[in-house]
Formats: C-alpha cells, structure tokens, sequence
C-alpha cells in the first residue's frame, strides 16, 4: 500500500515559486542579517574557544539556515530555479570562505548530511549509512517507520519483506519489537 502523500508534499513542495517565496526568500533574509551580525561581531579573526556567546549563537543559525537550504538542492524532490540554486551556493561559499564549517559548529551535521545522502541514493526503501549500515523502510498508516540497523542490503530487504507482510497483517509494532530483541 503506498504511503499517504498530503496536498502540500505534492503541490506546494513542487511549486518552485511557493518555495521561493515562503521558505528560500526568508532563510536567505535570515542568513544576510546573521551574516551582517557575525561581520559586526567579529573581531577580524578567528575566535576559538573563548568567543563571544552572540557570536557563537550568530555562526550557529546560520549552520541551521544553510542546512535547510542545502536541501532545497535536492532537485529530485523540490524543482529551483537556477537563480535560487546560485544564491544558495553562493551561501554556502560565503560561509565556508568565513571559516563557518557546520560539523564543528554543530554535530547533528554530520549525521544530516550522512542521512541525506543516503537518502538520495535509496533502493528498494532501503536506507544505506554511507554503506556501514542499511535499514528497512515501510510505512504505516503515512508514518515511516525503520526496521533495525543491519550490516548487509541483503538483511535490511529481508526485514523490509517481513515489516511489509506485517503492516498488511496489522501486526508491524510487535515485528519490530521482535527484530530489535533478535527474534524474528
């Protein structure tokens, strides 16, 4: 059974100019005003350790605001203009040329990043980990829901042939709860 897809994942999602006016225009307003904030924060160097907490706060948004719009460079899942992609880019340039590096600055990046791409190399509904670790997907009731990490693709689409026969068998929470105690 395929999963619920609302009004707004496959309408509002697609309209390129809904998202350049309600999501790309006020992250890229909020990203000029922290950058503005940085510059005037500043000292002209590197800050370090004992850099100043507006400062520290300013870098941090900015991380967030350049990790949502990097996902908007997702084009198989929200159509851009070319412009709005350049600005983004240029964005991201900007930040790094400051020094401005999201792993550092906030961990939660690296494992973004991590699932990202390998949500944008997914098979089968099959999430790879950078190939260290492969989990099943189904969905339930609109919801997706992860079957256990497992070492091998072979594993996570034996999982995904269970957790499917369990959604159709209305018994998916207790398959999973067995395959995370190892039965099943």
């Amino acid at each position: 059974k395929d999963p619920i897809l609302y009004d707004f994942i496959e309408k509002d999602l697609q309209d390129g100019e809904k998202i350049l006016r309600h999501v790309a225009e006020p992250l890229m307003t909020q990203a000029e005003e922290c950058l503005s904030q940085v510059d005037a924060l500043s000292d002209g160097g590197t800050a370090g350790e004992g850099e100043d907490s507006g400062l520290k706060m300013a870098k941090q948004k900015l991380v967030r605001i350049e990790s949502s719009l990097s996902a908007l460079l997702l084009e198989e899942f929200f159509p851009q203009r070319e412009e709005v992609c350049t600005r983004i880019r240029k964005l991201q340039e900007d930040l790094k040329r400051r020094g401005i590096v999201a792993v550092e600055l906030d961990p939660r990046e690296a494992l973004r990043k991590s699932l990202v791409d390998g949500m944008s190399e997914e098979e089968e509904k099959i999430l790879s980990d950078g190939g260290k670790a492969f989990y099943a997907m189904v969905h339930e009731r609109g919801q997706p829901r992860w079957g256990p990490r497992r070492d091998t693709r072979e594993e996570a689409l034996k999982d995904r042939k269970k957790l499917k026969r369990a959604c159709l068998e209305r018994r998916l929470h207790e398959c999973m709860m067995n395959m995370k105690q190892g039965g099943e």
